[in-house]
């Protein structure tokens, strides 16, 4: 693509960007690497949505730099799961979608390509839980004209196990167990603090 024919992002594309902030439109050269984790159904069929991350951090006009594969890896230990799992809600990718992101992909542009770069929207958590939403916070790359099957795959890993269901079934017993030692943790403080506390009192000598 020449980089003077920058192309509009659709009406749906813009909707999936946090409003209060226009995405930056940047100029990705030929072969910039771009990933996501994708349903496994799309990679066998090698059809992807415009929806990415970029696998080296980009730099916006403010100095804002973005995320990138390596160093999201090293935030999860090395862990493709835990990665996984922390990139559906950092990219705000609704269980209501029912999309796996069972497969870690890293694509290569074939050509440049203009992206638009942003924080997603805050998306639903999920329909029996109607007042829970995913807060997004990571980048997003959108490239609003790219085909669906122009981007040329140069790594895959996976399938991870887990159904959608499974994944979110998972993802709430986690999060149980950490609001109960949470919860634990504060007890004890309150245990620890009161202790000094009533040892401050007068009247309280032996």
């Amino acid at each position: 693509m020449d980089q003077n024919d920058k192309p509009e992002l659709s009406e749906r594309q813009r909707n999936t960007f946090r409003t209060g902030r226009e995405p930056e439109a940047v100029y990705l050269p030929k072969g910039t690497e771009v990933y996501k984790f994708a349903d496994s159904r799309q990679v066998q069929n090698n059809s992807f949505s415009e929806y990415w991350s970029p696998v080296k951090p980009v730099t916006l006009k403010d100095g804002t730099k973005t995320g990138g594969l390596e160093n999201d890896l090293q935030r999860c230990n090395g862990d493709p799961g835990t990665l996984r799992d922390r990139q559906r809600f950092r990219a705000a990718v609704s269980y209501d979608w029912d999309t796996k992101m069972d497969q870690l992909v890293v694509a290569k542009l074939p050509e440049g390509q203009w992206a638009y770069v942003g924080q997603p929207k805050h998306q639903p958590y999920h329909k029996d839980a109607p007042n829970v939403e995913m807060i997004g916070g990571d980048h997003q790359l959108v490239l609003p004209s790219a085909r669906r099957d122009q981007y040329e795959v140069v790594r895959t890993e996976g399938p991870l196990p887990g159904s959608v269901a499974e994944q979110r079934d998972a993802n709430e017993q986690a999060a149980s167990k950490r609001a109960q030692s949470a919860g634990a943790a504060k007890d004890k403080m309150r245990v620890i603090s009161g202790g000094k506390q009533a040892e401050k009192e007068p009247g309280h000598e032996k």
